[in-house]
């Protein structure tokens, strides 16, 4: 049996490196990976599926964002549903992916004395992101994630105010903005999701500036680090930059010069991270 799964496993990354953006063998070589009892592999491709389904919603909002600008609304609508449809494949992998690495850097010993520990991990990972909301609340990749962690449990209402938060915060997450268009049109809020839906006008001259800035920076990658390092020197004295990195992240990501599971890895990486020093707590109720 193992020499099988071992077998299949080889045959999926043979598949991924002819073809990476194959989604299904993504989501089966993770699920190979855990029968062989490698979680942080297994986390690490379903991290990548997440990103791959992630496209193809992008792309059925793209879709659904022309046909509302050519005055083709029901079109528009139908294609968002379609959105719907592939999203729940997004926010369950990103849970399963948070879970494991949950476990990975605490086991269950946090959820041992519970008998339904399947169902409290889930919990427990959102509650740490609550938590480091509040030490951050001016990071939208926090409340952008747990949106998405929302999204997996069920509670669309409460991520559609989440990724609103992070809106707030940057309105230039696209991410966040394609994920609260499809809460919206999952819970018939119809007319306000395609309002959501803009034309590439409606970003200002200073924002259109920044990304083009931002651009001709990053090609000249000794100038791009240097920056960075001077930025994070500021920002030892100006606590209140404290986000700008990460705002200057999701631009990259934005632009696609920075790969989006990569940067979700790190950042996920970083919450268990800030945990496991002792910075967050969990509650007898875990």
């Amino acid at each position: 049996m193992l020499g099988e799964t071992t077998e299949a496993a080889n045959q999926y990354e043979q598949a991924i490196s002819h073809c990476p953006d194959y989604l299904e063998a993504t989501i089966k070589l993770g699920t190979q990976y855990l029968y062989l009892n490698e979680e942080e592999l297994a986390a690490q491709q379903f991290n990548i599926a997440v990103e791959i389904n992630d496209k193809i919603v992008d792309a059925y909002i793209g879709l659904a964002n022309a046909q509302k600008l050519s005055d083709q609304t029901s079109e528009a609508l139908t294609t968002l549903s379609l959105a719907g449809a592939i999203q729940p494949n997004s926010s369950l992998l990103f849970a399963q992916v948070a879970t494991l690495q949950f476990r990975l850097t605490y086991g269950e010993s946090l959820l041992s004395h519970n008998e339904n520990t399947t169902d409290k991990l889930i919990e427990a990972v959102i509650s740490m992101h609550q938590q480091q909301i509040i030490q951050q609340p001016q990071n939208p990749n926090l409340f952008y994630r747990l949106g998405v962690l929302m999204m997996s449990v069920g509670r669309v209402d409460m991520a559609i105010g989440l990724f609103q938060n992070a809106l707030e915060i940057n309105p230039v997450y696209s991410r966040a903005r394609s994920k609260k268009i499809v809460c919206l049109s999952e819970t018939n809020q119809e007319k306000l999701a395609l309002s959501e839906m803009t034309a590439p006008d409606h970003l200002d001259k200073a924002m259109l500036d920044l990304y083009y800035k931002t651009v001709l920076l990053y090609c000249n990658k000794i100038k791009f680090a240097s920056s960075l390092i001077n930025l994070e020197r500021y920002m030892e004295d100006n606590l209140s930059s404290s986000e700008a990195t990460l705002n200057i992240s999701i631009i990259l990501q934005n632009l696609g010069l920075l790969d989006r599971a990569d940067a979700t890895w790190e950042d996920l990486l970083a919450t268990t991270d800030q945990m496991n020093n002792g910075q967050m707590f969990f509650s007898d109720d875990f």
